[in-house]
């Protein structure tokens, strides 16, 4: 049981890919084959590889709070990303399959920049400031309506993992029903609604 735990931030994820094949499956009468919504739910997850990457090199699963480092520290660059999807769709022309990867991993990055963590590096490699969206600074899983937007440069972001990062954030905030699962829950249970729907 203690291992299935450790899945359950990823639900919100899941919920993003299946709401992002359903839409396309649904909107754009894209052919509902379990190769496209593979393909959707894995480029919901690829900015997480930087978590095993991270795991390989530190031992943590996700931040290292000793050493003030996060896992999202790799691929979440949003604006790398998006670059490097412009480039695919001038060389390979418009078609659903790179727009659905393109929205699936953009979701994935708004979603982890509100709720729980410290954010990510929206605008690097010009800024390597973290970004996290209707929260207080210093607070890990706050929402609030102000400030809309707050910066957390390179070394603000090690002094926060270090001194507020929480160890045990699966079970505080996973566990139970909190601002974070009911958002992560909501997501994955509006996602298999809605792929359902779209398989129909």
């Amino acid at each position: 049981m203690k291992h299935l735990i450790k899945i359950l931030p990823a639900l919100g994820d899941a919920g993003i890919g299946l709401i992002v094949s359903a839409m396309m499956i649904i909107w754009l009468d894209v052919p509902a084959t379990f190769l496209f919504v593979l393909w959707v739910l894995a480029w919901a997850y690829l900015p997480d590889l930087d978590g095993a990457f991270h795991f390989i090199k530190t031992g943590k699963a996700v931040a290292d709070l000793e050493n003030g480092r996060d896992h999202r520290e790799g691929l979440h660059y949003p604006l790398i990303w998006t670059v490097m999807f412009g480039g695919l769709i001038y060389f390979f022309g418009i078609n659903v399959w790179l727009i659905s990867a393109y929205i699936a991993i953009m979701l994935h990055f708004l979603h982890d920049m509100i709720g729980i963590g410290w954010g990510i590096q929206v605008f690097a490699p010009f800024d390597w400031g973290s970004y996290k969206l209707f929260s207080k600074k210093w607070v890990s899983a706050d929402v609030s309506l102000t400030p809309a937007v707050t910066r957390y440069s390179k070394e603000e972001l090690r002094e926060a993992l270090m001194k507020y990062g929480e160890a045990d954030w699966i079970e505080r905030y996973f566990c139970k029903l909190t601002h974070v699962s009911v958002v992560d829950y909501g997501l994955f249970i509006i996602g298999v609604l809605s792929i359902s729907i779209a398989l129909i």
